[in-house]
């Protein structure tokens, strides 16, 4: 990933750059070819921190993590995809449940609307966290629309 290129304008970078969420779905070894030219020598894909589910009325989606800390912050990410500039307001805090994790979320799509609107209403009280595959955990997250 190529964030900048010389010259780099500072100024400009901080006039201009909108926090976005990403994740990574692989790491690749590339081989430079000269001329911008790569070749993949390698893969190693990684799971998604969550996978957007149907869901008739609102959105849902499964979240992966391998404790509640990063079931948090993985469900936020989903969610910011959602609405991007709840990026703004994350709230880096400590949870030690599914409610917490639940209430957290809420407060700041609540601030959020309250300074910008947001198109999200809510996370449901809904569901309880299951293991899932290599020691991790999962939970179904429904957001109100």
């Amino acid at each position: 990933m190529t964030i900048a290129r010389s010259p780099f304008d500072v100024q400009g970078w901080r006039d201009d750059f909108q926090p976005l969420p990403c994740f990574a779905k692989a790491i690749h070894l590339y081989e430079s070819l000269g001329s911008s030219n790569y070749q993949s020598l390698y893969e190693y894909p990684l799971l998604p921190p969550f996978v957007e589910i149907p869901h008739m009325a609102d959105i849902a989606f499964h979240i992966f993590g391998k404790d509640l800390q990063e079931l948090y912050y993985n469900a936020f990410t989903a969610i910011a995809f959602k609405h991007p500039r709840l990026i703004a307001y994350l709230q880096k805090q400590p949870v030690a449940s599914l409610d917490e994790i639940i209430i957290a979320l809420n407060r700041i799509i609540s601030i959020t609307d309250q300074n910008e609107g947001c198109s999200l209403k809510a996370v449901s009280f809904h569901g309880e966290i299951q293991p899932f595959q290599n020691n991790l955990l999962q939970w179904e997250m429904i957001v109100d629309i």
